[in-house]
Order: C-alpha cells, then sequence, then structure tokens
C-alpha cells in the first residue's frame, strides 16, 4: 500500500513515544523467548521432480525441514502423503530424517483417476500445531484412459465453502476504521475464489470484496456500536451463504498497517477506553516464529498514534504484533 509522503506526516494525529525500561516488557520478551525456546517451530518444504504426472509413474521427491532457518533436529521421522480430492489417503510414506533432509518416491497406481491431488507432508511435533502449517501442494495426475465413453465412477463428495474473518488488530471497534482480511477455503483446506457485499443488520450494503490471491483479501470497515454486519458470499458453484462478522467491541485498541518499505513496518494505533488513562501505557511485542521477539513499551496519547518498527534485527517471513496493557495481558 503506497501513501502520499505526507498524509500522515501531517493528519490531525497525535504521535506515540517511547518510555524506557520497563518491567512489564522485559517479562513479556522473557515470556515470548521461553515459548519459542520450550516450542520451536518445526518447517517443511517438498521439492518434486515435476508439477504432473501419468498413472503408473514415480513421484520422486526430497524434503527439506528447517527449525529458526537451521536444518531440523527435533524429529528423526518424517510423513509424506498422497491426498486425493475427497481427502482420503492414497500413499504414505515413513522417512528418516538425516540432518533435515530426506527423499524418497511414490510408485503411482493404475487405477487413480485424472485430478488434481495434494502432497501432504509432516512431522509428528508439527500436529500438535495449526493445520495450515504443515505443507501442502498441488499435484495434477492423469489417467490417460479417462475419456466421455470411460470414465471411472466420480466420488460422491459434497463440496463445501468455508470462510474466515479477521479484522486486523483482531477486534471490530466502535467508530475505529480497520482493514478486515477473509481467507476462503474447500473442505479439504484448498483456497477458492469468491466474492460479495458487505452489509449491516438493516441489509444497507457497506462494501463489496473479492479474492485476490489464494482464496484470500481484504475489505476497510467502520464499525459503529449499534449495528450487526454479514457477509454475502458467492461461491465457485455458484451457491451462497450469509456469515456473521465478528461483534462490534465498545472499547479496546486497534491497531493497523499503513505502510511497509524495505526498513520498518508503519503502524497507526487508535483505542476506545472503558476508564481514561487505561490503554494509556502499553507494550508493543514483535515476534516470529523463527524465534526473534522484541518488546516495545509505549505511551499513546488522544486520536491515532502512528510510528515504525525497524525491520533490522527480524528475519525474512511472518511478522506478528500483539498489544499487551499495563498487566501484561493482550
Amino acid at each position: 500500500m503506497k501513501l502520499h509522503p505526507l498524509i500522515y506526516a501531517i493528519i490531525a494525529c497525535a504521535l506515540f513515544s517511547f518510555i524506557g525500561d520497563d518491567p512489564i516488557a522485559d517479562r513479556i520478551q522473557a515470556a515470548l523467548e521461553a515459548h519459542f525456546k520450550k516450542y520451536p517451530q518445526e518447517k517443511i518444504y517438498v521439492l518434486t521432480d515435476k508439477p504432473a504426472y501419468s498413472i503408473g509413474q514415480t513421484i520422486w521427491y526430497k524434503i527439506y525441514a528447517t527449525v529458526y532457518g537451521n536444518p531440523a533436529t527435533l524429529s528423526k521421522i518424517v510423513y509424506v502423503q498422497l491426498v486425493d480430492p475427497s481427502g482420503k489417503i492414497i500413499i504414505q510414506n515413513k522417512l528418516a530424517l538425516t540432518g533435515g533432509n530426506a527423499h524418497g518416491d511414490m510408485q503411482l497406481p493404475e487405477s487413480l483417476p485424472s485430478n488434481t491431488y495434494q502432497i501432504r507432508c509432516f512431522t509428528q511435533w508439527m500436529l500438535n500445531f495449526d493445520e495450515a502449517l504443515v505443507f501442502h501442494k498441488p499435484i495434477y495426475i492423469e489417467n490417460l484412459s479417462d475419456t466421455l465413453d470411460n470414465q471411472p465412477p466420480a466420488l460422491a463428495v459434497g463440496k463445501t465453502y468455508h470462510v474466515q474473518f479477521f479484522p486486523e488488530g483482531g477486534d471490530l471497534v466502535d467508530n475505529i476504521t480497520c482493514n478486515v482480511a477473509f481467507k476462503a477455503t474447500d473442505q479439504n483446506g484448498l483456497p477458492v475464489e469468491v466474492h460479495g457485499e458487505i452489509k449491516d443488520n438493516n441489509d444497507a450494503l457497506i462494501d463489496s470484496f473479492k479474492t485476490f490471491h489464494d482464496g484470500m483479501g481484504k475489505f476497510p470497515l467502520h464499525p459503529e456500536m449499534n449495528r450487526s454486519y454479514h457477509a454475502a458470499v458467492y461461491f465457485p458453484d455458484h451457491s451462497f451463504e450469509n456469515i456473521s462478522l465478528p461483534d462490534v467491541k465498545n472499547f479496546g485498541i486497534s491497531m493497523k498497517i499503513i505502510e511497509q518499505s524495505d526498513d520498518a513496518v508503519i503502524m497507526q494505533v487508535a483505542r476506545h477506553e472503558p476508564e481514561a488513562g487505561q490503554f494509556h501505557d502499553i507494550v508493543l511485542a514483535a515476534y516470529q516464529q523463527s524465534g526473534k521477539v522484541a518488546a516495545y513499551p509505549l505511551q499513546l496519547a488522544r486520536g491515532k498514534n502512528i510510528f515504525n518498527i525497524r525491520k533490522k534485527g527480524f528475519a525474512t517471513g511472518i511478522l506478528r504484533f500483539t498489544i499487551f496493557d499495563s498487566k501484561g495481558l493482550p
């Protein structure tokens, strides 16, 4: 997102200020560091020799497993599965991980119908966390005998869809504009393209939306406490569903990433307080699954607070932010 260079420099917003050493910030940083040390996150990538195959051929592959950017030594065994569109496991290999590497092959059965399958790869340790962290890769397999006159029986699998909405910062807060991200998937967790409209409880049109990458997208929303909101979502098979957005909170803190540069992330923070001054002193924690952690004690002034977080010291990848109050509660 590119902004006019003066927009956020001269907008009538209060500036943030850093405060000195803070015991709450030190405690939060120490807790995050301890968490990542105790629960390291393995990452896996599977390299296949081709993107598409015919029945009877062999899928040759190599596995790379890392922890915090280094070859994984936590797990000794890795599992590789070939999964059909219904979620049924067709083939499973169990391999030894040596120095974070493994390699193997899958002989494709002659009976497979033409379709897009998935390579799914994980360790037992990875199953303690979210399925999104498990490696998935689509693989097209063709059965040359599939013709209009000689088509294998289709699997009787009903198509279902799931859409999740994620207000930036975690919550919709009364009268504070925020971005709402969304993700649309099918019953196998694969991304799907959707579009739709955002409406309030009076069915008034607020905005429209559509996916733009891997089943994901976003839209701006200015929520109000006396209104509720829902999304009218249209799916690839032309089915339709009304999905409620999260409830609007009367009080809270909203954060919004307004720009990124090569060196910094520029963030806006706004608040509604149940009691004056309750959210004056906060701690902003920035952390990655790579184990990189930093905690910044801040003082918020009235209105919108704009500041930047330097990227130096963090690794390439996802950077997460959490705001804690003066008691250390998120």
